[in-house]
């Protein structure tokens, strides 16, 4: 499964994965410089439920440093469909699996620019 084109200009080649996970297992993505896109979008399919709030997107200016962060529940055989307003010049994604290891799991990330505004300025 892939985001369509149309809504996707920049798909993330670090925060991205297909490989099922253990029991209590972790995904760890990797700081990507998102300064120059406006949202994160983020699909999330598993066979199993995540831990609690085990979706974390994690904004930062610098890379690899802490910043404020959305938590997210992902339930078993229901997908997980994000569209987050970029906070912070970096992002990191990670995802940990709750008490049953998992057969599927696929988790997509990707980066959009919102179109210019339509609404002309005026000083």
């Amino acid at each position: 499964m892939t985001f369509s084109s149309a809504l996707l200009h920049s798909p993330s080649a670090t925060n991205t994965s297909t490989a099922s996970l253990g029991a209590g297992a972790t995904f760890a993505g990797s700081c990507e410089d998102v300064s120059q896109f406006s949202t994160v979008m983020v699909e999330v399919r598993a066979d199993q439920d995540s831990a609690p709030l085990g979706l974390v997107v994690t904004f930062s200016s610098l890379p690899d440093q802490p910043g404020a962060e959305e938590r997210h529940n992902v339930r078993a055989g229901c997908p997980k469909v994000l569209q987050i307003p970029c906070r912070g010049s970096y992002c990191r994604v990670s995802y940990t699996n709750g008490a049953q290891a998992q057969s599927t799991f696929s988790l997509q990330v990707g980066y959009r620019v919102h179109p210019p505004s339509s609404v002309a300025r005026t000083e």
